[in-house]
């Protein structure tokens, strides 16, 4: 893509629709109008394409990149699915890109565990050096799974 060319974006005044313009040499090259529903396709479609892509997204985050947070976000967890029976499903609720999956093999949820849980400073038991999940209310193990 030319470096002329860009996307521009207007949310309307009641909320409910979102204008994109392909923009070149700031001139409005075409517009689509859409709802929250066609847009959300849109972003699925983007964001497929854009993991098709030759150059893929960076493996690691590069020192001082800026990251945009979302405070505490819902989140589901499921055992076992039909493509990972041995596997856990963990969704993210992000509020523009909706439930962000991933699945994790058992090993790795072990050690996603540990890793918040040393960030979150949790006590270690005096073997092994494992974390003890304090008893919080709150704390994810009444959360309701996926499909709840």
């Amino acid at each position: 893509m030319t470096e002329n060319v860009r996307f521009a974006t207007r949310l309307s005044p009641d909320r409910q629709r979102v204008t994109v313009a392909l923009m070149m040499d700031d001139q409005p090259l075409g517009f689509a109008d859409v709802e929250s529903s066609e847009l959300e396709e849109l972003i699925a479609l983007l964001a497929t394409r854009r993991a098709e892509m030759a150059e893929p997204v960076a493996p690691e985050i590069e020192p001082n990149t800026r990251l945009t947070a979302i405070i505490d976000p819902a989140w589901r967890a499921k055992n076992a699915s039909p493509v990972a029976p041995d596997g856990v499903l963990l969704a993210l609720r992000h509020p523009g890109l909706g439930w962000i999956t991933s699945l994790f093999s058992r090993e790795e949820v072990l050690r996603l565990g540990q890793s918040l849980l040393s960030l979150a400073g949790a006590p270690r038991s005096a073997e092994g050096g494992q974390h003890h999940l304090p008893a919080l209310a709150g704390d994810g193990a009444d959360a309701p799974a996926l499909g709840a």
